[in-house]
């Protein structure tokens, strides 16, 4: 029997006109549909490259009946041209509008605006895939991260959503005792969300054996879950084991069939997706390594045609003509270790960073590296020639807080990061091997 929560839910939307059914209700029928998928997806095609052609001062020099005459976009071309890739409709509306932001997986920040419809479809691809899983509006969740003051639900909003934080601020032997003893006391049915690295480390220093978890499903996302790690976790918790592709501009872009697989399946009933080559904008084969490019079939408020992610994958076609993702590349993290030796998760300096770009919109690029066990260095990337007004004092306390009095922490300002050999700028480095 679902929660009363769930009947909640769709009653509230109800009343509100339906705008997150309207949207789920598509999203699935156009996963079961074959011919349908086609239709809809061609249509939802045009008419983006249509509103943003007409509507977007940065698009309307480019042919909207030909996606190939659009150019293919980095994140800093979205933060170089943001004001004239606006829809004209919201420019003023900036108040009204959802703002999300992200750290990206090159260590730049990044502000995307959503507008109200494209926020409803977004939610309705989460209720649609954690369906999948068999999750249901109103069942308990476990969201596990690091929180703080910046991102903590309210008790009334935890009530609301039958939802629970749990930190992963610490992922050694103590961490994972934690879990452990959270997840055996709460008896209820309950679905886990956690970044992949938490559950790298947590079955690191859990022990095998017969544990009354009660976990329906455990989805993980943000990085690449090893197969090492996946396999463990399925002879442990007994239940699936689902790794999501997502990001913060744009939403979730594909997922692992809860029946099992290695592959993932894509996310096309809400976004159009090109694998192009990795030294041009050409096309790439089925199998060959592809940059992932993006083009959101819903956010009007900045249309993002043609996004590169900065992922590099490989797709393959299955028997009904349809693209799966067999691999996602470039999405592996460094862990971090305290002065006294614990593990900790890179998110803990992805947070602050969020901060310190929401407060100062200068600044384009960071990394950050662990240099020793006690050495580290803060590098942050400026856009003007000027460069950002930065209170240096507090951001090292507040990384000291993190890693110990002991750490000794630098800080540098310069114009720009060097990229890898690899053409990858990686935003957490560890040197300690």
């Amino acid at each position: 029997m679902k929660d009363i929560r769930y009947y909640i839910f769709w009653i509230s939307d109800f009343l509100r006109g339906s705008p997150v059914y309207k949207h789920f209700r598509e999203v699935r029928d156009i996963n079961k549909n074959e011919p349908l998928f086609e239709v809809i997806k061609n249509r939802r095609l045009s008419s983006i490259l249509s509103y943003a052609a007409a509507n977007s001062p940065f698009y309307s020099r480019f042919n909207h009946q030909s996606i190939e005459s659009f150019p293919v976009l980095k994140k800093k071309d979205f933060q170089d041209n943001m004001d004239s890739m606006f829809s004209r409709q919201y420019l003023n509306l900036k108040d009204r509008l959802k703002k999300m932001s992200t750290s990206g997986s090159s260590g730049i920040p990044f502000k995307i605006f959503q507008d109200s419809d494209k926020a409803a479809r977004n939610k309705a691809d989460l209720l649609y895939f954690y369906e999948l899983g068999g999750y249901h509006p109103g069942d308990r969740i476990y969201s596990m991260r690091i929180w703080n003051d910046l991102n903590q639900r309210s008790s009334w909003t935890q009530l609301k959503e039958n939802f629970r934080m749990f930190d992963t601020s610490e992922i050694d032997d103590s961490g994972a005792r934690n879990f452990v003893k959270t997840m055996l006391a709460d008896t209820n049915s309950k679905v886990l969300l956690s970044y992949a690295s938490s559950f790298v480390s947590l079955m690191n220093h859990i022990s095998p054996g017969e544990y009354r978890w009660n976990i329906k499903a455990i989805f993980t996302g943000a990085e690449e879950l090893p197969a090492d790690t996946r396999r463990k976790m399925l002879e442990l918790f007994k239940c699936p084991v689902i790794s999501r592709y997502s990001n913060q501009e744009n939403g979730i872009l594909a997922q692992q069939p809860a029946t099992g697989g290695d592959f993932f399946c894509l996310n096309e009933a809400s976004y159009y997706f090109e694998f192009l080559k990795t030294d041009s904008d050409a096309p790439a084969s089925a199998g060959e390594e592809a940059r992932i490019v993006v083009t959101d079939l819903f956010n009007k408020a900045v249309p993002m045609i043609r996004y590169d992610t900065g992922d590099i994958g490989r797709f393959q076609l299955q028997e009904d003509g349809r693209r799966v993702l067999t691999e996602i590349s470039g999405r592996k993290l460094d862990f971090l270790k305290t002065t006294d030796g614990k593990t900790i998760s890179p998110y803990a300096v992805t947070i602050l960073m969020r901060e310190l770009f929401n407060l100062n919109d200068n600044i384009s690029q960071y990394q950050f590296i662990q240099e020793t066990e006690l050495h580290f260095t803060l590098k942050i990337a400026y856009k003007k020639k000027d460069k950002p007004t930065i209170d240096e004092n507090a951001m090292v306390e507040k990384l000291k807080m993190i890693f110990g009095k002991e750490s000794i922490i630098s800080i540098m300002t310069e114009f720009s990061i060097p990229m890898e050999p690899s053409g990858k700028r990686k935003y957490i480095v560890s040197k300690l091997g």
